[in-house]
């Protein structure tokens, strides 16, 4: 049986005593590579596959020139609203309800300025 044991310092792999591998990135740039992919991963989710997941996303609208954040579910928000009221949470429904109405730039921003002032608000079809 083969002894594989990784010692921390050097982030050296070590195998029966012998140096196999020396890793060359910083766990930074492994921690800063993966948020990369899984934003990538999110970016290409549609919302009907966003809305199966638990999931908070926190995103900038340019539009509203905040940050917002996107739920992907009830459940979530509830969590959310619960730790954090400083920034207006939306559902992937409610997404899709201001994508469905064709929302005006003025009433989106009243809505915004709703869900901040009211923040387990929701917008209902």
């Amino acid at each position: 049986m083969k002894l594989l044991k990784k010692i921390d310092e050097g982030n050296k792999l070590i195998q029966n005593g012998k140096l196999l591998k020396k890793e060359t990135r910083p766990l930074e740039k492994k921690v800063s590579d993966l948020n990369r992919q899984l934003i990538t991963k999110i970016e290409k989710m549609r919302l009907s596959e966003l809305e199966k997941t638990n999931l908070v996303v926190n995103i900038y609208s340019e539009v509203l020139d905040t940050n917002i954040c996107l739920c992907s579910n009830n459940k979530v928000f509830k969590q959310q609203i619960k730790s954090n009221q400083e920034i207006a949470c939306y559902t992937v429904e409610e997404l899709r309800i201001l994508n469905q109405k064709n929302t005006s730039y003025e009433t989106l921003i009243k809505i915004h300025e709703f869900k901040k002032t009211f923040p387990n608000s929701k917008l209902i079809l």
